[in-house]
């Protein structure tokens, strides 16, 4: 990988490790590691990553990293931290809150 792609797929995989979420081209993916195809070698060297920027930031755990799939780009997105809020927006505006299922438990 060229010294300025692995930069770049590190801006990447940082940014889903801090904020939860980032988005790239698939472009991007294929220039960044040379290939003619994203298969499991690609998505592997992606979690790889991805583990070597949580275990940098402190993460007890590595989250679950799931990828939305889009015809021109692609979101990566990291399993919510206890501490981080998800909430559903409404056609109103108003923002639904989603529930911890530990307080759901308790409940029942």
């Amino acid at each position: 990988m060229l010294t300025h792609h692995d930069a770049a797929f590190s801006t990447l995989i940082d940014r889903v490790a801090r904020y939860g979420a980032a988005t790239a081209a698939w472009d991007d993916l294929y220039a960044w590691f040379g290939a003619e195809e994203i298969d499991a070698t690609v998505w592997r060297a992606v979690h790889a990553r991805f583990r070597e920027i949580c275990a940098h930031y402190g993460f007890e755990e590595v989250p679950e990293l799931s990828v939305y799939r889009f015809d021109a780009f692609f979101t990566l997105i990291r399993e919510g931290a206890d501490d981080e809020g998800v909430a559903i927006i409404g056609a109103d505006g108003e923002l639904e809150e989603e529930e911890d299922e530990e307080s759901e438990d308790d409940e029942g």
